[in-house]
């Protein structure tokens, strides 16, 4: 029986009302815990995908980098040489600049002309690029998140074209094993 003003609150007494409540978190607690997993699954994936495109952003803006250095610098030159003491190395001779600007990298010859080497050192498992006998700034492979390691360096005269030499650099990322290569060729009128 209903009393008036009372409501029905006390139909349900002593029924199975804790049941459906039970049923409840049985089955909403799984399903919240499917979509907590989910998202967390795409959290660490879009993290992942972020720390890759980072370290081949990185290769690139490294290898950019250190090939307009060396075409700045192979731009002013007079003659491209290999040099013997190294692996993967080369030097741009220069003439001597009329405002006297040379930086610390740059070695003078008796003749006046100045030579710029560049070339490969190992350090700590990667291979850097080193302009001159810089070893304390090398130009590529600083970045703690993308190691860079340069994997290929040369200069060669061009035997077809006097005065025409190309120059190849090729990074390697050792967080995505993705590569990077940039050539190109320079003319040199030569002394």
């Amino acid at each position: 029986m209903v009393k008036a003003g009372g409501g029905t609150s006390g139909i349900w007494r002593g029924t199975a009302e804790g049941g459906f409540i039970f049923m409840e978190v049985l089955i909403a607690l799984p399903l919240l815990v499917m979509l907590l997993m989910g998202i967390m699954t795409l959290f660490f994936w879009c993290m992942h995908c972020y720390f890759i495109n980072l370290a081949d952003e990185e290769l690139v803006q490294e290898v950019q980098g250190a090939f307009a250095q060396i075409m700045e610098d192979a731009l002013r030159g007079e003659a491209i040489e290999q040099t013997g003491h190294k692996e993967q190395s080369f030097a741009i001779i220069s003439k001597a600049d009329p405002l006297g600007k040379h930086t610390r990298s740059e070695e003078k010859r008796p003749d006046g002309k100045f030579v710029i080497t560049y070339g490969l050192h190992t350090m700590a498992g990667t291979k850097k690029l080193i302009r001159g006998d810089q070893l304390e700034a090398p130009l590529t492979g600083d970045h703690a998140l993308a190691r860079v390691t340069i994997e290929e360096l040369w200069a060669e005269a061009d035997g077809s074209c006097p005065g025409i030499y190309k120059l190849h650099i090729m990074g390697r990322s050792e967080v995505t094993q993705h590569a990077y290569t940039l050539e190109s060729a320079v003319y040199l009128p030569g002394p």
